[in-house]
């Protein structure tokens, strides 16, 4: 019994005791952006953990005035030194309209983008 024990524990060992501790994408992205100075954006809707993590307020485009509610309206819009946290997907929608930007940080799932 005792060595049934063993083997199953040593087997599940990594399972209780992780060997590596991940962060999720959002946490990861929201602290990089708390180094920049510029307008925040975000382009999902994760606002009260993006504020707790970057420790700087933020602005949703979902809540914005009309001409801003979108990753691509933001771009068209006069507004100059800004930084949106948004998903790597959604910079598609840029290219295909080629507009440009710059990547300020990057993860798995998440990009901090800026005019360039």
């Amino acid at each position: 019994f005792v060595y049934i024990a063993f083997v199953q524990l040593r087997i599940f060992q990594t399972e209780v005791f992780p060997m590596t501790r991940s962060t999720p994408d959002d946490v990861d992205i929201s602290r990089k952006a708390g180094v920049f100075t510029d307008e925040l954006y975000l382009d999902d809707d994760y606002l009260p953990l993006a504020v707790f993590y970057s420790g700087r307020f933020m602005k949703q485009l979902a809540y914005e005035p009309e001409g801003k509610k979108t990753l691509v309206e933001l771009y068209r819009s006069d507004e100059q030194n800004f930084k949106v946290i948004t998903r790597i997907s959604s910079l598609n929608n840029l290219r295909v309209e080629k507009i440009p930007y710059r990547i300020y940080g990057l993860n798995n799932s998440f990009a901090i983008v800026g005019r360039k």
